[in-house]
C-alpha cells in the first residue's frame, strides 16, 4: 500500500495540475508562504533548500558508506533510493513539461517544475532511512529521536521551494507523493532480502 497508494495519488495530482483545477489553490499557498518574508527568514530558507541539494545529498550517502555499521545496513538502500528518484524525476519532468511558476524566484532554477525534484530526492532518502531504523536501532529514544529528524528535514526542505518561488505546491506534492513511494519500494526490497539481520543498537 505504500507503493501503490501514493503512486495512485500522484496520478490524480497530475490529471488535477494537466487541467488546470490546481492554480488557485497553488497561488493561495505561495501567497501564505511568503506573508511573513524576511530577509533573515529568506537566508535560513536558502540554507534549508541547499540541505536538499546535490551536494549534501550525495555527502550524506558516502558519509553513511564511510561507517562500517552503516555501510550495509544505511547506505546501499539509502543511496538506492537517491539514484532511482534521481533518474526517475528526470523522465517525470520530461515527460510533463511544466514551466516553473512565474513568481518572484529567489534561487535560479532552469528544469522543468513537476514533479519537484529536491522534494522527491529528500523524500526518498529520509523515508528510505525512517523505514531503516524501525528494524535496526532498537533504542527506542534513539528511533523516536531519528524518526522526527527524518520527517521534519524532506517537509522543511519542500517548503523552502515553494517560499523560493521555484515550485508549486502541487509539485512538491508531488515529489513527496513519489519520493515515499520509492523509499517503500527499496525498504520492502532489501529488508525481504536481509530479514534475517540482527537488529543494531
Amino acid at each position: 500500500m505504500l507503493i501503490i497508494v501514493p503512486i495512485i495519488l500522484f496520478a490524480l495530482l497530475a490529471v488535477l495540475v494537466g487541467t488546470g483545477l490546481m492554480t488557485n489553490f497553488e497561488n493561495w499557498v505561495y501567497l501564505e508562504s511568503i506573508e511573513e518574508m524576511s530577509p533573515i527568514k529568506t537566508t535560513i530558507i536558502v540554507m534549508i533548500t541547499h540541505l536538499g541539494g546535490p551536494i549534501i545529498v550525495p555527502l550524506i550517502c558516502l558519509g553513511l558508506f564511510a561507517f562500517k555499521q552503516t555501510r550495509h545496513t544505511y547506505a546501499i538502500p539509502a543511496s538506492m533510493s537517491v539514484l532511482l528518484a534521481t533518474f526517475a524525476n528526470i523522465l517525470l519532468k520530461n515527460l510533463f513539461v511544466r514551466d516553473r511558476p512565474d513568481f518572484l524566484q529567489i534561487v535560479t532554477e532552469t528544469d522543468y517544475s513537476f514533479p519537484s525534484g529536491h522534494a522527491m530526492i529528500n523524500m526518498a532518502l529520509y523515508a528510505t532511512l525512517f523505514l531503516l531504523i524501525s528494524s535496526h536501532i532498537k533504542n527506542k529514544r534513539t528511533r523516536l529521536l531519528l524518526s522526527a529528524v527524518f520527517l521534519i528535514l524532506p517537509l522543511l526542505i519542500g517548503y523552502s521551494r515553494i517560499y523560493l518561488g521555484v515550485h508549486y505546491v502541487t509539485d512538491v506534492i508531488g515529489g513527496w507523493l513519489l519520493g515515499i513511494a520509492i523509499a517503500a519500494f527499496v525498504y520492502i526490497s532489501w529488508i525481504n532480502r536481509y530479514k534475517k539481520s540482527p537488529r543494531k543498537k
